[in-house]
Parts: structure tokens; C-alpha cells; sequence
């Protein structure tokens, strides 16, 4: 036995919430495909380097190829960035460096913030600040 009421089919368009969601789930890339992502066939080429984007603007490659370890990346084309104080054009340059030597800077940057932790931690107690009249002590057992 059928029931008394049926819903009529539906006619026209589906609602629009519909069609977006399935939109959405249809789309190629999504978020994860930006204009400044690092190409895999770069990333195959030099699987030893780490890379970075940088502006091409006030010196900025100059100071990253000539003072630090940063080399431009051959054969691939800067990105446009957008236009500077005076209307020139900006540039992205895709920079590579060893993964070597990204690592002996990170250990000499962690190196020095230890350093100096040890440093705010070495100073005198209450005692010795009052008697030596410092302005600053450090607690008994305080850790950063």
C-alpha cells in the first residue's frame, strides 16, 4: 500500500548550496597550489638545497647572495610581486642554499639564544643583589 502523500519531484535548479558544495569538491589544487610554491622538478634538481622566496627590491639579492649563502636559482623565472614606492616593478627570486649549511646556521642561532638564557639565569641571588646593591637578581630554581 503506498502512502496517502507523495512529494512531488522537485523542478528548476537545485538549491544553490548544493551546487556550491559540489563545486567546491570538483576544484583542482584547492588552497595548497599558490603562486609562490617551490615546483617539484626544482625541488628534484637540487635535492640538497632548501629554497626561499625573496623581493628583488633595495638590494635585498645582492645582500643574500654576496654576504650569506643564498644562490639565485638557475633557470627559473622571478615572479612578479607587485610595484614599488615609485611604480617599479618588484620581483620574487627563487634563492636556494645547501641543507648543510641551513643546519650550522640553525645550530649556531640556537648556540647563542642557550647563551644567553644561561646568561639571565647566572645572575646574582637576592642576598648578593641587596648586599652589592644590583638592581636585578635572580630566584633560586627559576628556569626559562
Amino acid at each position: 500500500m503506498e502512502p496517502a502523500f507523495q512529494e512531488a519531484p522537485r523542478r528548476g535548479r537545485p538549491p544553490r548550496a548544493e551546487t556550491a558544495q559540489q563545486d567546491r569538491r570538483r576544484r583542482k589544487g584547492g588552497a595548497s597550489a599558490g603562486a609562490l610554491d617551490i615546483p617539484e622538478a626544482v625541488r628534484a634538481k637540487y635535492p640538497d638545497a632548501d629554497f626561499r622566496w625573496a623581493l628583488d627590491q633595495e638590494g635585498r639579492i645582492q645582500k643574500l647572495t654576496q654576504n650569506d649563502d643564498w644562490d639565485v636559482v638557475p633557470d627559473f623565472d622571478s615572479r612578479h610581486a607587485g610595484a614599488g614606492k615609485n611604480g617599479n616593478s618588484i620581483r620574487n627570486v627563487l634563492l636556494m642554499k645547501p641543507k648543510n649549511f641551513i643546519e650550522e646556521d640553525r645550530a649556531e642561532k640556537m648556540e647563542s639564544l642557550r647563551n644567553r638564557d644561561q646568561g639571565l639565569l647566572a645572575g646574582p641571588t637576592k642576598e648578593q643583589a641587596v648586599a652589592g646593591g644590583a638592581d636585578s637578581y635572580v630566584v633560586p630554581g627559576n628556569k626559562l
